[in-house]
């Protein structure tokens, strides 16, 4: 929902310029209208959840979290992330 595309090959952030340069890469390389080419992107899940905690340092060093947050990468694979 963010709209930031990140390629990783180029940088680790979302960077609008390196898109949209991409993007004209694509639709000069296929010769296909923007319009096509959207009708064929697939939507993905988001999810956000934002939690107030009073000791954030406490937090992150909590053995749960901690573990909880170990799973993570064997469920989302290369598709998803954690931010904490």
């Amino acid at each position: 929902q963010s709209g930031h595309i990140i390629f990783r090959k180029f940088a680790h952030t979302g960077d609008g310029l390196i898109t949209a340069i991409m993007l004209m890469g694509v639709l000069i390389d296929t010769q296909l209208p923007l319009s096509v080419l959207a009708a064929e992107v697939k939507m993905y899940p988001q999810v956000l959840k934002n939690v107030k905690v009073d000791d954030k340092d406490g937090t992150l060093a909590d053995e749960t979290v901690k573990a909880a947050v170990e799973k993570c990468p064997a469920a989302l694979g290369d598709g998803g992330r954690v931010l904490l």
